[in-house]
């Protein structure tokens, strides 16, 4: 009988709304579950934040390493993402535009019944007052303090008391302060995020200080995509679970022209090619000039 190690679970799980492979497939044995899905790989999957049950059935003509046949049993935890706490924005003026009094997040909505809620989940307003805002928690997340109740922020947008007049002194030097920009894990296919601090100013920074400054923020904050690993060769990534590229009956993966036989010669054949020309025709003009020489010579003797 064939010995096999009995899974285990996949650790440091954290939603994001993407699926998460709690328990990877491996031969020997096949994963059935009532609470996750069993993916196309033989993978347990789950998007949801929670703890699943999986069952791992040994195939036959096989058994675990520690004797014995019967079934084993695999949890593995999503935990919820944690969300900090919005705060209301204390230094609006009015200006006669709408200002963002609570920033948006992918973690909770804003509602309110005093300001608007633009496009972008933020809490917006124009006119001078304070106002009321909650934020409610979304599926997969809980608030930073461990709670998931109903958060109630206010902001203020205070009379702007005297009118703005020219003046020829330099105006006060803006004191950057950094909002975490939280990024994701990148997977096997798709690109992940770092962290970054976004200034109320429009300005984005590597560090919470603003000490150091990210010019071009769609290219800096890219972490690649890891790529399929197949340490195993069992045709599954390692990672992810899922099903590789088949490869030709050589073991080797298909050409770029599709495994078609190359019917113009390599590139080193060609080269060949190239350089017999020019070594033909020096020959020729080389036995040209030898045969003058000696033609020249006898003329000269007679």
């Amino acid at each position: 009988s064939a010995i096999i190690t009995a899974p285990t679970a996949n650790t440091g799980l954290t939603y994001d709304g993407n699926d998460k492979i709690g328990v990877n497939a491996k031969e020997g044995y096949t994963l059935t579950s009532n609470d996750c899905v069993i993916d196309e790989g033989g993978n347990a999957v789950a998007n949801t934040a929670g703890t699943y049950t999986v069952t791992a059935t040994l195939n036959k003509g096989c058994i675990w390493s520690d004797g014995s046949f019967e079934d084993k049993t695999v949890s593995f935890t999503i935990e919820k993402t944690k969300v900090d706490v919005p705060k209301g924005n204390t230094k609006l003026t009015e200006n006669g535009k709408n200002q963002i009094g609570v920033k948006g997040n992918a973690g909770y909505t804003l509602t309110s019944e005093d300001c608007t809620i633009d496009e972008k989940g933020n809490a917006v307003a124009k006119e001078v007052g304070t106002y009321t805002v909650t934020a409610t928690i979304k599926d997969g997340y809980i608030w930073k303090d461990g709670s998931l109740e109903d958060k109630t922020i206010t902001f203020t947008i205070k009379k702007q008391t005297e009118p703005q007049q020219p003046s020829d002194d330099p105006e006060p030097e803006h004191s950057h302060k950094g909002e975490l920009v939280e990024g994701v894990e990148p997977t096997c296919e798709e690109d992940g995020t770092k962290d970054y601090y976004e200034c109320e100013c429009g300005l984005y920074f590597e560090d919470e200080d603003c000490t150091i400054e990210i010019l071009n923020i769609d290219k800096w904050k890219v972490v690649k995509a890891l790529g399929h690993i197949d340490n195993d060769e069992d045709g599954k990534c390692d990672r992810c679970g899922k099903v590789l590229e088949e490869k030709n009956p050589d073991g080797d993966d298909k050409d770029s022209n599709g495994g078609k036989e190359n019917h113009n010669g390599s590139d080193t054949e060609k080269k060949e090619n190239k350089l017999v020309l020019p070594i033909v025709v020096g020959g020729v003009l080389a036995a040209f000039v030898i045969f003058f020489l000696i033609f020249k010579k006898k003329e000269e003797e007679e």
